[in-house]
């Protein structure tokens, strides 16, 4: 377990830059799960992770992004969730790039 969480920190500073670009491709319908993605990281940047959790929560149910899926597995893990990060990331894994399966399992 302590192995996977080490490999999703990894990830997690590999994909920071991938999350801020992320918020562009939201469409303009979505502005809703776009402004709680933006609170997610403020939230999430002031360690207020609880907060930032039920902000990519709400974005992710807007939106299905996979990606938000990550945000969320990092964000449990931060809060020490460890059993809802380890369930976001296993239903972020399918749709996780090749490059990434290989340190995520």
């Amino acid at each position: 377990m302590k192995r996977s969480i080490t490999k999703l920190l990894c990830l997690s500073i590999t994909l920071i830059s991938v999350n801020l670009i992320s918020v562009n491709g939201f469409c303009d319908d979505d502005s809703k799960a776009k402004t709680a993605y933006k609170k997610g990281n403020i939230h999430y940047a002031s360690g207020e992770y609880s907060k930032a959790a039920d902000a990519f929560e709400n974005a992710y149910k807007l939106t299905a992004r996979p990606l938000l899926l990550f945000n969320l597995a990092n964000t449990y893990e931060r809060s020490g969730d460890f059993a809802k990060a380890s369930e976001r990331l296993r239903e972020y894994l399918p749709d996780a790039p090749k490059n990434e399966k290989i340190h995520i399992r």
